[in-house]
C-alpha cells in the first residue's frame, strides 16, 4: 500500500479533451433521441438506450467516434455523483484511460465501460473492472454481490455499473475509515507509484 499526504481537489476541472466529448455526447444523443443529457445518473438509461443502438459489431469507424464521447460524459456523471475524481489520459488515440479517485484506492477505464455496454460483454484489454487494492478484493466483492443479480445483458448497462462504482466508492471510503485511515491520501503520484508509471506521466 503506498501513501502520500495531501488531499485531493473534489473540483479538479477535467481536461479540455473530456469536457470536448462530453459536450459532443450530450448533443448526439439529443439529435438522436431527441433526449437531454444533464449531467446527472438519472439520464444514464438514456445514454443506455443510445448505445442499444451500436450494433455490437459495429465498424471501428463508429465506435471510434461513440466511444470516447459516451465514456466522457459517464466518467463526469461518476464524477459529479462522488464528489472526487480525476482523469488519466494516457493514450487519446485508443482511449487508454483512467478514472481514479482520492478518498480510496479504486481506479477503472470508463472507455472500456463503454465498449463492454456495446458489446454486452467483457473487454479484457480495456480495464473495465474495478482495480481496488489486494485487501479490499473481497469486500467490495462480496458487496456487489448483496446487490443482487442482474440478466447478463443489464450487467453491462452503465446505469448498473454505476450503482456498482458508488457502492464499491463508498464501502472503500467506509473500511478506510474504520481503519482509521485519513481520507485523500491516493494522489496522482501515489497511482503512478503502484501502477509501475512514471510520476507524473499522463496525468491532468
Amino acid at each position: 500500500m503506498f501513501y502520500l499526504c495531501g488531499m485531493s481537489n473534489p473540483a479538479e476541472p477535467a481536461p479540455a479533451l473530456i469536457t470536448d466529448l462530453s459536450l459532443r455526447c450530450i448533443q448526439s444523443v439529443e439529435a438522436s433521441l431527441g433526449l437531454k443529457l444533464d449531467g446527472t445518473q438519472d439520464t444514464l438509461p438514456i445514454l443506455d438506450h443510445y448505445l442499444e443502438l451500436v450494433p455490437a459489431d459495429a465498424a471501428s469507424e463508429i465506435t471510434d467516434l461513440i466511444v470516447p464521447m459516451c465514456a466522457a460524459y459517464f466518467g463526469e456523471v461518476v464524477r459529479a455523483s462522488l464528489g472526487e475524481g480525476r482523469w488519466v489520459i494516457q493514450d487519446r488515440a485508443t482511449e487508454q484511460w483512467r478514472l481514479e479517485f482520492g478518498r480510496c484506492f479504486f481506479h477503472f477505464n470508463p472507455a472500456g465501460v463503454v465498449i463492454e455496454a456495446i458489446r454486452t460483454q467483457d473487454a479484457p484489454d480495456w480495464n473495465a473492472h474495478f482495480q481496488v487494492l489486494d485487501d479490499d478484493r473481497s469486500a467490495v466483492r462480496e458487496a456487489l454481490e448483496r446487490l443482487g443479480t442482474v440478466r447478463d445483458r443489464d450487467y453491462y448497462r452503465l446505469a448498473v455499473r454505476f450503482e456498482c462504482i458508488e457502492q464499491t466508492h463508498i464501502l472503500l471510503c467506509e473500511r478506510r475509515q474504520r481503519r482509521s485511515q485519513p481520507a485523500g491520501h491516493f494522489s496522482s503520484e501515489v497511482y503512478a507509484v503502484a501502477m509501475g508509471e512514471n510520476k507524473g506521466t499522463g496525468s491532468h
